[in-house]
C-alpha cells in the first residue's frame, strides 16, 4: 500500500469508533484530512 492509501484506511478505521451524538474534535493534517473526507 502507498502512504496515501495507508492514510485513507486510518481515516476509514477511526470511523468504527465514533459513537452516535458524539462531538468529535478534528486536528490538522493529511491524516486527518482523510477522516473528514469520511465522514
Amino acid at each position: 500500500m502507498t502512504q496515501d492509501q495507508l492514510k485513507q484506511a486510518v481515516g476509514r478505521a477511526a470511523i468504527a469508533h465514533l459513537v452516535e451524538g458524539e462531538i468529535v474534535g478534528v486536528g490538522t493534517g493529511s491524516t486527518a484530512n482523510c477522516f473528514i473526507d469520511e465522514l
